[in-house]
């Protein structure tokens, strides 16, 4: 190898040896403590997981299938109200153009 080579490749491993030094570093730093917004948050989640998987299983056949229906009604009303919801923004943002559209005349420049 000529000398320009070896100093090539000395360089190069020297510049990987940072690089993994610096990657290794940022997986080993430790994190922020937790606030106490984020313990409380966390709290309320866990107790409202632990609510929903508490809820009894029905025991008959009849009561699964009035279990699913009430779910797919909860699905389908918090669907309905998010279609809504994406409506009404739609509408707005159409009154908004209509409304620059109304303000804005070439010929009067």
């Amino acid at each position: 190898m000529t000398q320009k080579q070896t100093a090539s490749v000395v360089v190069v491993l020297a510049i990987a040896a940072v690089l993994g030094v610096a990657v290794y570093m940022q997986f080993t730093k430790e994190t922020k403590p937790e606030t106490a917004i984020d313990t409380n948050s966390r709290q309320s989640l866990n107790q409202t997981e632990k609510a929903v998987v508490k809820q009894p299983i029905p025991g008959d056949i009849d009561g699964v299938t009035a279990s699913i229906s009430a779910e797919s009604t909860l699905d389908t009303s918090a669907l309905d109200d998010e279609v809504n919801g994406e409506a009404g923004e739609l509408d707005q943002d159409n009154e908004s153009i209509n409304n620059l559209e109304n303000s804005y005349d070439e010929n009067n420049i």
